[in-house]
């Protein structure tokens, strides 16, 4: 038998001395009742809250006898405070003065551990022990090379006390807890909360006020003096003449005062301890630096009266047993309030030594938020503490039920079926069965803890709730951080060929996804998630449909329509341009089923308990099995396209664009932070496959824009950029949340035209159609290029760029027309031709109010005119008209372009100024017309829609453009055999 099981009946009855007795104080009494109880019916650690000074060792040393401990363990957080305790074990000094233990003189035996344990012979050596102490470092399995303890060592009987256990939050803390899960677990501190709210990992058992504590004698008032710094240069000198005035007025009635300096580190200890010594005390350091014998010394030297004080840092300071410091200057407060209290804790404790009231010197000017408020006034200190403590331990023992230690990997307790999800998942298929393990292990970053997780007895189902230390927006530029918890649920359903995602954040979600393996799992298409609405008997509450083209003043990127059967108000045109982006429908029965065609979410609008939500996934997954045609219930004309493995053609243009109430920022190369604009596509080239893209997009900011490699699949996760992390800030107005490229990227879909007229958005193909009936004046091929070099847009005479001799540039030749054309009216002619230009020319018709956009492409060099796809290039810059159409800052816009020095190319060429700037500021773009004119004398029009590719792509544009409230007119050749000047072909003249 050990020593606490042979001698328990030792220790005398719990039973409260009077104020003048030696005995058990009240608090001890307290606490040791709470902890017998507890252990009654749980196993889960026990948290126990007593003001510092109050006697937590001597509480260790009752628990151990009272709970007949086999063997005992204590976990001290620095090696002053473990020499210390191991002295009081040995010892059990506490008890024999205070008359509460009346055996024999025989003492535990004691080992004091200093070396890290490597190896499970090192742990079976304490076999011969009562008592072990400890520090993490040497003891904590989250260390490396360090081992975790056997299972036979340790029984129900073995008690595990975690001292100063506020820092137990702390992963290696968390890790050497959890070792021990098969014993009883002790947490013992002042302050049972972390600046942040954090809870520590264990049930508030019990809690002694400050108040009861101040009542009883175990803390002394506390009597503030503020420094009000006159020259901030000189703060710490002007905080130690005052420590001293202090020191030597108190030590005078005091003989036995000592003081107590706290710095910010090792370098701000010595800076402050020659100013010390300057000003006339002795004084020496204690911190980790120093050796442990170092620091004995020094302590004895205090003690003895050899020395005045102590400068000591950070955790050093929390446990010291030295009850003559009396006298304290804080040349650094901590912004922590339960920092703080650990250290006033330590010159507030009565004591029998002839020392004093505790005096605390600082400058009020330090220190920000609520504790500022204890710095302002004398009596703040008494008032406020208790109070302030009272009102988190109160908030803190109403927040969560806790759930038994040893069944779960948790830092709070949360019983799973309290837990209620919002019915809201998102879906993939599973690739690879084998490469999924939902028991893997994973860590996110710095900011985000895993506080609870939990696997299904079956292993179907994961539940994990994180924890992330936030700004908040509104207070950005003050120390204030708040905690936001997360719920994530994770869940492989349908004889493992499904997998459900819910989530409150997505980034989280996304970084644990990839350790359960992202590789192996594909999100479903919107031609998929369609079928999860059932098709007999559902009416739409709401339908959102979203934009195949760009977005303009008359086209909107999205559209949402909402109200009772709204089905009747989409309209077949809509089948045109949009596609089904979101919808809600409700069944007779009351129920409702919502689908995320891009993201492959289906939600419903419920809330319930865990089992709830799985039934509600299986039932989806029904749904989803039933593999129908991917169409919309009641508007079977609206397009879900479909999954595709390989692309059906080239692209020609991709266009990326996502919800304008969004706020998306990243940090640019000077580290600051910078509003994104657009992202463009500047390359892309289709893989020799056929089934990914490879090239270059371009983040636009205000002031610069990066340039990054892309590659692109047509599954998921479809954006890869190699080893190159960008990270995006999205902000929905709650602070945002840091979100990766390629994640934004794939919640936002891009775009991407085809050539043959198709489009892909997240990797699903949607078809336009080509049976379009053109207007007769589409194509206007009566042009005479006979004076015009056609293989030449522009002349650039740097590049060596001019026409044959005696010709014009195609530029020049549609000045001319457009010249003679506006003639005799009021209309307006602009040529833009440069980079990021509207068009190469516009024309403002102010009777007819019309508008006109003109962009210009040359024949393909030593080719003769045709119906080829490459003399369509200009159909992208023709799509990018979509941005002005019905745009109220059109005029503005040019008028802005023509006064800029920057764009020497933009001008008036026709029209006098004086109408630009009457009309700018009252122009209203929807009560225009509006028209866009492709210039391609190398298109050939007596072939252009005989050939199948070439008539797509223009009917395409052709609807795009329509669906904008735009005309789209192409200006050709007649043919190949018309008239026509240039490079490159035998009879230049058009000879032919």
């Amino acid at each position: 038998m050990s020593f606490f099981q042979e001698n328990f009946n030792k220790i005398s009855t719990l039973k409260i001395a009077a104020k003048e007795e030696a005995g058990y104080r009240e608090c001890q009494v307290g606490a040791a009742w709470a902890t017998l109880a507890h252990f009654t019916s749980s196993k889960s650690p026990a948290l126990i809250s007593m003001p510092t000074g109050s006697g937590k060792t001597a509480l260790m040393m009752i628990l151990s006898f009272l709970l007949k401990a086999d063997r005992v363990f204590i976990i001290e957080p620095v090696v002053i405070l473990r020499d210390q305790t191991a002295k009081k074990f040995a010892s059990l000094k506490d008890l024999r003065e205070a008359g509460l233990y009346i055996g024999s003189s025989e003492n535990p035996k004691v080992h004091n551990n200093t070396g890290k344990i490597t190896n499970i012979e090192m742990w079976q050596e304490f076999r011969a022990y009562d008592a072990i102490v400890a520090t993490p470092h040497t003891m904590s399995p989250e260390y490396e090379g360090i081992c975790a303890p056997p299972d036979d060592l340790l029984t129900q009987d073995t008690l595990l006390f975690v001292d100063e256990a506020h820092h137990s939050s702390a992963k290696t803390w968390r890790r050497l807890i959890k070792s021990f899960r098969k014993c009883k677990v002790v947490l013992l501190t002042a302050t049972p909360f972390r600046n942040d709210k954090r809870r520590l990992m264990a049930k508030l058992i019990y809690h002694y006020p400050m108040h009861r504590a101040i009542k009883s004698s175990i803390y002394s008032k506390i009597k503030y003096h503020n420094v009000i710094c006159q020259e901030p240069k000189n703060k710490n000198r002007e905080l130690s003449e005052k420590a001293k005035r202090v020191f030597e007025d108190h030590r005078k009635k005091y003989p036995g005062a000592r003081l107590l300096v706290r710095a910010e580190g090792v370098k701000h200890s010595k800076k402050l301890l020659d100013l010390y010594t300057d000003i006339g005390l002795k004084i020496k350091e204690v911190n980790y630096k120093k050796t442990l014998s170092e620091n004995q010394n020094t302590l004895e030297e205090l003690k003895k009266g050899n020395l005045d004080g102590i400068i000591c840092i950070d955790q050093i300071g929390e446990g010291l047993d030295v009850p003559s410091l009396k006298v304290a200057v804080l040349h650094k407060p901590k912004q922590s309030f339960p920092a703080t209290i650990q250290f006033i804790g330590r010159i507030c404790r009565k004591t029998s030594e002839d020392a004093g009231e505790p005096q605390l010197i600082a400058c009020a000017d330090d220190v920000k938020g609520r504790l500022r408020q204890l710095y302002l006034r004398d009596n703040a200190w008494e008032e406020l503490i208790p109070e302030l403590i009272d009102k988190i331990i109160d908030r803190s023992t109403k927040r969560v039920k806790f759930h038994e230690f040893a069944d779960i990997d948790v830092a709070v307790d949360i019983l799973p079926e309290d837990l209620e999800p919002f019915f809201s998942v998102r879906v993939y298929n599973v690739t690879n069965i084998k490469r999924l393990n939902l028991d893997t292990e994973f860590e996110l970053d710095r900011k985000t803890d895993v506080v609870f997780r939990e696997l299904s007895d079956n292993g179907e189902w994961l539940t994990v709730i994180t924890e992330t230390e936030r700004n908040i927006p509104w207070a950005s530029k003050v120390d204030l951080k708040t905690l936001r918890f997360d719920l994530h649920v994770f869940y492989l359903c349908n004889n493992k060929k499904l997998f459900f995602e819910y989530t409150t954040a997505d980034s989280i979600a996304s970084e644990i996804r990839k350790y359960l393996g992202e590789n192996s799992l594909k999100r479903l298409e919107a031609s998929e998630i369609t079928n999860a609405i059932r098709a007999a008997d559902s009416e739409y509450l709401m339908l959102g449909l979203s934009s195949l083209a760009k977005s303009s003043g008359s086209l909107p990127s999205y559209k949402t329509y909402m109200g009772n059967q709204i089905e009747n108000a989409i309209r077949i045109t809509d089948g045109r341009t949009f596609i089904p982006g979101h919808a809600l429908a409700r069944y007779p029965e009351g129920k409702t089923r919502g689908i995320g065609c891009f993201q492959g979410r289906v939600w419903s609008i419920k809330r319930g308990p865990i089992n709830e939500f799985i039934e509600w996934c299986d039932d989806v997954a029904k749904c989803l099995s039933q593999g129908r045609e991917g169409k919309l219930p009641n508007v079977e004309f609206l397009s879900t396209g479909r999954s595709i493995k390989k692309f059906p053609s080239s692209p020609y243009m991709i266009y990326c664009f996502w919800d304008p109430r969004l706020s998306v920022t990243m940090y640019n190369s000077k580290k600051s932070k910078c509003q994104i604009e657009s992202i463009s596509f500047s390359t892309f080239k289709l893989s020799n496959d056929k089934k990914t893209l490879l090239g270059n997009l371009l983040i636009h900011c205000k002031d610069e824009t990066q340039k990054v490699k892309y590659k692109y699949s047509l599954r998921s996760p479809y954006w890869d950029f190699g080893e190159k992390t960008i990270s995006l800030i999205v902000d929905k107005g709650d602070g945002g949340e840091t979100v990766d490229l390629k994640d934004f990227l794939a919640m936002y879909p891009p775009v991407i035209f085809l050539k043959d007229g198709g489009i892909v958005k997240g990797g699903t193909l949607y078809s336009t159609s080509t049976d379009l009936k053109l207007s007769d004046n589409f194509l206007d091929s009566k042009r005479d290029w006979s004076k015009c070099d056609i293989y030449v847009e522009f002349e650039d005479v740097k590049k060596n760029r001019k026409p044959l001799e005696g010709f014009l540039t195609i530029h020049d030749q549609l000045e001319e027309w457009l010249k003679e054309e506006a003639k005799n009216s009021q209309t307006l002619i602009i040529k833009d031709h440069s980079t990021g230009e509207i068009a190469d020319f516009i024309t403002l018709n102010f009777e007819l109010n019309l508008v006109s956009f003109y962009h210009c492409k040359a024949c393909t060099v030593s080719k003769k005119p045709g119906a080829r796809i490459c003399e369509l290039k200009a159909l992208e810059q023709a799509l990018r008209s979509i941005n002005y159409v019905s745009s109220r800052s059109l005029l503005k816009e040019i008028s802005q372009r023509i006064d800029s020095g920057t764009r020497k190319n933009t001008k008036l060429i026709k029209g006098d100024r004086e109408t630009l700037e009457k009309n700018k500021d009252h122009f209203r773009g929807n009560e225009w017309d509006y028209e866009v004119i492709m210039v391609s004398p190398g298109l050939d029009c007596s072939e252009a829609l005989k050939r199948k590719g070439t008539r797509t792509l223009l009917a395409s544009c052709y609807e795009w453009l329509a669906s904008a409230n735009a005309r789209f007119r192409v200006i050709g050749i007649e043919s190949s055999k018309a008239a026509y000047g240039g490079k490159g072909i035998k009879d230049v003249r058009g000879k032919k």
